[in-house]
């Protein structure tokens, strides 16, 4: 079965720090969502 997995990943903007450390790990045929409210860095995540 195949797997997506992501370790430490950060997002940074100049000195400004927008996504610390963050882990995700996706099996094949599974689904996810990325919910939050406006502002949440839900977009800056998926970058």
């Amino acid at each position: 079965m195949s797997k997506l997995t992501l370790t430490n990943v950060s997002k940074s903007y100049g000195a400004t720090q927008a996504f610390k450390k963050g882990d995700f790990s996706l099996n094949a045929g599974e689904v996810h969502a990325l919910m939050g409210t406006n502002g949440s860095g839900k977009s800056t995540c998926v970058r």
